[in-house]
């Protein structure tokens, strides 16, 4: 007989919902926390994160419990599979998924995913141009050209071997 597992309900700031196992939800730093403190809850409402990307953190913490599961049944190491998750989860997304969900993953505690987002983000902008940079985070640019050409001429190191955008 399967065992049953208790349920808990997360409503996302559209007010979509969602029900996930207690094993999954342990997965979420906060609610985790808010579990051993509290006891068991079943409905947490989830403000702060929209529901496309509160179901990408869904989706990764289901399958990393999953890995778990697998390497304790002793199904072998699953840290090629574990890899090979992440790499597909991380580079199908947009710049502008990403940063959802490092906003989504920091507020929700999922400290491994938010690692791997963050270490997608670094390599995305390794070796790019400063302007590059700004359009990806939303940094308006407070020089005058004549101030940017007079940086320019000082650290032109620094804009060596820069990739293309």
């Amino acid at each position: 007989m399967a065992k049953q597992t208790r349920k808990v309900t997360l409503k996302a700031q559209e007010g979509q919902v969602f029900d996930i196992d207690q094993d999954i939800a342990k997965e979420f730093g906060i609610l985790n926390r808010i579990m051993e403190e509290d006891g068991l809850f079943e409905f947490f409402p989830v403000s702060n994160v929209r529901g496309a990307a509160l179901e990408k953190v869904i989706e990764y913490c289901q399958k990393h419990v999953e890995f778990r599961t697998r390497a304790a049944q002793k199904d072998g190491d699953q840290t090629d599979n574990v890899k090979a998750f992440d790499d597909g989860f991380v580079n199908g997304l947009r710049n502008e998924e990403l940063k959802e969900l490092i906003v989504a993953a920091d507020y929700l505690e999922v400290k491994k995913l938010l690692d791997l987002l963050i270490q997608t983000i670094a390599n995305r902008i390794k070796n790019k141009s400063v302007e590059y940079v700004r359009k990806l985070f939303e940094i308006e640019n407070d020089y005058t050209a004549e101030e940017l050409n007079d940086l320019h001429q000082k650290n032109a190191w620094a804009f060596e071997g820069v990739d293309d955008d």
